[in-house]
């Protein structure tokens, strides 16, 4: 591999975050310098005071395109921002979706189809131009020669293109030479009769394209253009369920019901409350079994326990999707009786909720401690 590139940024939806954790591993198992939100904000830091910095020490943007993050608005800041400050951007299809029109002369790699040979395109597009500064520059698209309109586009990613229809050749030099020279008989009878002859065929052709079943055209995709014409469809897509709106009763209930299980000091308790797979605080997709085994293990050391909700719920719901981040405020108090010692104070707590099976879920979690009333000890 050549030398690596400068810090290399992901902006993505987090329902993408499988394929982005994937994706940036295998870059970071090379060297590269990868930076996601998931892995590299430090526990107790301001999500967006974070994510700000790493985008200003990074060189390339991978946006990953999916009908989620064309939606977010997070992400087309993150896009307008590496623009405007002429980084290097480049996409990545993940889903068919509608294309930002900010993105659509961008080349994209297209991971639809075989993950591997994607990512193989994609590692050699980042060695493809170095990235530092005002020297990062888009990834060269060609086209073909201005005199050559036959010669097709080169494909970059994706599957090639389907033939073109080509249209018929001009008339032999011969012909226009005839059409065009000193009028003679011999010459102007030719002429005729080539007309005619390409009266009949066209009047053959289009008897033949009348009688046969019609089908539809579809234009010549450009894989290595984003935004290029796609096939026509042969029906009218079907509108896509809305995703469910979670109410803000629904929301404070379920905070309650939750606060009211920790107060149990039992991690079976909570474990309902919790997705298959969570972003734990500073640990990215674990299953229940981590979680459980963290509650068991603070359980253990503070087996009495109370948390109270302190004001209202902080609401950021997320567009077109069943999902949305809350924060509040909590008073806790923890003792233990054997070691005779307590903890106490005021802590800001974020879950990330989602529906799951007609169900609210929590996906994410994160706290900070805002007030610290110290321990005592009896």
């Amino acid at each position: 591999m050549p030398n690596a590139p400068s810090r290399i940024f992901f902006s993505y939806s987090r329902s993408d975050s499988n394929f982005v954790l994937k994706v940036a591993r295998a870059l970071r198992s090379e060297g590269r310098d990868v930076w996601v939100d998931q892995l590299d904000i430090p526990k107790g830091a301001r999500w967006d005071v974070e994510v700000e910095k790493a985008l200003k020490a990074s060189g390339c943007l991978l946006v990953v395109l999916s009908p989620a993050s064309t939606n977010s608005q997070n992400v087309l800041d993150e896009v307008s921002y590496a623009l405007e400050e002429r980084r290097k951007v480049l996409p990545i299809l993940l889903q068919p979706t509608n294309i930002p029109f900010r993105l659509k002369r961008l080349q994209y790699i297209d991971f639809t189809g075989d993950f591997d040979a994607a990512y193989r395109q994609l590692v050699a597009a980042l060695d493809h131009v170095p990235v530092s500064g005002s020297m990062i520059k888009p990834l060269p698209a060609a086209q073909p020669e201005a005199s050559d309109p036959a010669a097709a586009p080169p494909v970059q990613a994706g599957p090639a293109a389907p033939p073109v229809a080509m249209p018929l050749p001009p008339p032999p030099p011969a012909a226009a030479d005839a059409v065009n020279a000193r009028p003679r008989s011999l010459a102007a009878i030719v002429v005729l009769l080539m007309l005619l002859l390409l009266l009949l065929l066209g009047g053959a052709w289009w008897l033949y394209m009348k009688a046969a079943p019609t089908t539809p055209v579809r234009p010549a995709e450009r894989p290595d253009v984003v935004g290029a014409a796609q096939p026509t469809p042969t029906a009218a897509p079907v509108p896509a369920p809305q995703p469910p709106t979670i109410a803000d009763a629904q929301l404070t209930a379920f905070v309650d019901a939750y606060i009211r299980a920790q107060n149990q000091a039992s991690a079976a308790e909570l474990l309902d409350f919790y997705g298959e797979r969570i972003d734990y605080f500073d640990h990215a997709g674990v299953g229940r079994e981590f979680v459980q085994k963290d509650k068991q293990s603070f359980y253990s050391r503070w087996p009495q326990v109370e948390y109270r909700r302190s004001g209202d719920l902080n609401i950021d719901r997320l567009p077109d999707e069943p999902a949305a981040r809350v924060s509040y405020l909590v008073d806790y108090r923890v003792h233990s009786p054997a070691r005779s010692q307590s903890r106490s104070g005021r802590a800001l707590d974020y879950l990330m909720l989602r529906f799951d099976d007609g169900r609210i879920r929590i996906v994410a979690q994160r706290q900070d401690i805002v007030q610290s009333g110290g321990g005592t000890k009896n």
